[in-house]
């Protein structure tokens, strides 16, 4: 699990290399998702969840927070980045 106050490389051993960047007014963020695999297994429809992780690097580029998303299961609409970066 990411924690507060992690550094970069440290996230990356834990979760690998995020999926998409973006560097904000509030500092750089990492988001995890990919997860779209999950919509391909036939009759797992509302037993699985479609999760998207992001985290917040402050400018010591250290974890200033951390949010784990649940877009609902994999019945719902695709997930998608669009406006993703605007948590913050």
């Amino acid at each position: 699990m990411i924690r507060v106050g992690m550094s970069k490389s440290q996230v990356i051993r834990a979760w690998g290399e995020p999926s998409a960047k973006q560097i904000t007014g509030h500092g750089e963020i990492w988001v995890w998702g990919g997860q779209n695999w999950k919509r391909m297994i036939p009759y797992a429809g509302p037993f699985m969840h479609v999760q998207t992780s992001k985290a917040l690097f402050g400018t010591d580029g250290r974890v200033k927070d951390f949010r784990l998303t649940d877009k609902g299961d994999i019945m719902s609409e695709g997930e998608g980045y669009a406006g993703g970066f605007n948590a913050w």
